[in-house]
């Protein structure tokens, strides 16, 4: 594999500079390869999900975060914990329940809430697919320098502090 000195962001950023010399571009720099990484690993965890049988990504992040959840989740707890519309999780539910993965269940402490539980054959899933999807990850960032990759993390995490506290921002 070749490994270069500028990436599509360095060669992005010089050409605003020269179009835009007036403007503070540093950071570009960081929301541009943000973006670009969510869209490059967006694209390759949706085909290990696809390969596995399911319509979408998204319809494994709700498997996932019921899986990952200590307490029973509602379909607004989903909404806020995926970033997604309540109709846009009422729509994955749907599909992932004529699937036998999940069922919607009356909230015991609120009959007028429904919990959402994954299924035997939806735990099974989902485990497969956190194994396959951690495969393909580990291929990817395996390639970055270990110190690097430290550096990323960390970066990456405060970002997320920041973009997290939010006012408004759903948790």
């Amino acid at each position: 594999m070749t490994h270069r000195d500028a990436d599509y962001t360095d060669d992005a950023v010089a050409r605003w500079a020269e179009l835009l010399p007036d403007v503070p571009l540093e950071t570009i720099q960081i929301t541009m390869r943000t973006r670009r990484a969510a869209a490059f690993l967006t694209e390759i965890m949706t085909d290990v999900v696809v390969q596995h049988g399911l319509r979408a990504l998204g319809d494994y992040e709700v498997l996932s975060a019921v899986r990952r959840s200590p307490t029973p989740l509602t379909p607004s707890d989903l909404a806020d914990r995926l970033l997604a519309t309540r109709s846009a999780i009422t729509g994955r539910l749907d599909r992932l329940e004529s699937a036998e993965l999940v069922q919607r269940r009356s909230d015991t402490a609120d009959g007028r809430s429904l919990t959402v539980v994954l299924t035997r054959r939806g735990r099974r899933l989902t485990d497969r697919i956190l194994r396959a999807s951690l495969g393909r990850q580990l291929a990817i960032v395996d390639q970055v320098d270990p110190d690097h990759r430290a550096h990323l993390e960390t970066g990456l995490r405060a970002l997320m502090l920041v973009l997290d506290d939010r006012p408004g921002n759903r948790p």
